[in-house]
């Protein structure tokens, strides 16, 4: 029986495309003991786990206790990112946080709570709604860093860039040398004028925000990462975007979240427009496909800074 829902599993080519292009060998050898991991937290949990959801580079599956409590198994690649997530979900524990029950470093095995309904953020279609409740589920969850920690930071970010800068020297996809030196530039300064450093989610968003009761939602899927406030939120800015006009959507988001965080509204633009750089060359392929949205969302925030702070940026300017 087991061996035949793994089988079934098997389908989801994306998972197993993903797999093995983000962890290659390692991966590989992971999915051939998917079936033995599984069926060891079954027995280790004592949960039975159903079909699981549709997978993108986790095997994520609901399942229920001998008790009938409804959970989560999350079974993830061990390593760097399953310990940094492992870690951010003990550190940003809160009502709006899925809840961590048990885990196994050694397997890369997460226990979680499951939320019903269950629907994500992503599915509320007034865009004022959506991100007051991003904004009060994102107030709840950063917090200063508890000592000292081996989650990213943003300077990490900032070094990605350079290594791209450097390895495509005449540009990267559709991103001009020059748009890639302003996004390096502007990183640094940033990052030499930052104040305080957060805990964050390190990727919040639409589709990591889920409906935990009748008016409840918690954020799920935390990677990790310590910076400015500003900085988690512009992920959430990036998605759900419509094709025409993106600039009033994301300037109108930035309104909101700024007014109800007290965010510094220039850095929260100026971080926008180095991530949407980043995150646009992160989607380069070696055929020229490439994350079309993220990357219009970089003439967004250059329009944006225009219209707000038209005058020329200077390291002094950015408080």
């Amino acid at each position: 029986m087991f061996e035949n829902r793994w089988n079934r599993t098997l389908l989801q080519e994306r998972f197993v495309k993903n797999i093995k292009h983000h962890f290659k060998q390692e991966g590989e050898a992971w999915l051939e003991r998917l079936p033995e991991i599984s069926h060891q937290c079954e027995q280790t949990w004592q949960v039975e786990m159903m079909k699981p959801y549709e997978l993108s580079i986790n095997y994520v599956a609901p399942a229920v206790g001998k008790d009938g409590r409804k959970l989560v198994v999350k079974l993830s690649v061990p390593g760097e990112e399953f310990t940094c997530e492992l870690e951010a979900l003990r550190q940003l524990e809160s009502p709006a946080m899925v809840r961590l029950i048990a885990f196994d470093e050694n397997l890369g095995a997460l226990l979680l709570e499951r939320m019903e309904p269950g629907g994500t953020l992503a599915e509320v279609e007034e865009e004022d709604k959506a991100c007051r409740i991003a904004a009060d589920v994102f107030e709840q969850l950063t917090r200063e860093p508890l000592g000292e920690t081996t989650l990213p930071t943003t300077e990490d970010r900032t070094a990605s860039l350079a290594k791209i800068v450097s390895y495509y020297p005449a540009g990267c996809g559709p991103i001009s040398r020059s748009t890639l030196l302003e996004a390096q530039q502007t990183f640094n300064r940033l990052h030499r004028t930052r104040k305080k450093q957060w805990l964050l989610h390190g990727d919040f968003h639409h589709y990591n925000i889920l409906q935990d009761g009748e008016e409840k939602w918690k954020a799920i899927d935390p990677k990790g990462l310590i910076g400015e406030r500003e900085y988690d939120l512009i992920q959430f800015l990036l998605n759900k975007l419509p094709e025409e006009d993106p600039v009033s959507v994301i300037d109108k988001r930035i309104q909101i979240f700024s007014e109800f965080l007290k965010l510094d509204k220039q850095r929260f633009v100026l971080w926008g427009f180095c991530h949407s750089v980043l995150a646009t060359c992160w989607t380069v392929e070696g055929n020229g496909n490439y994350n079309r949205p993220f990357y219009r969302a970089i003439a967004a925030f250059q329009q944006i800074h225009q219209k707000y702070y038209h005058h020329e940026v200077h390291e002094a300017e950015i408080r």
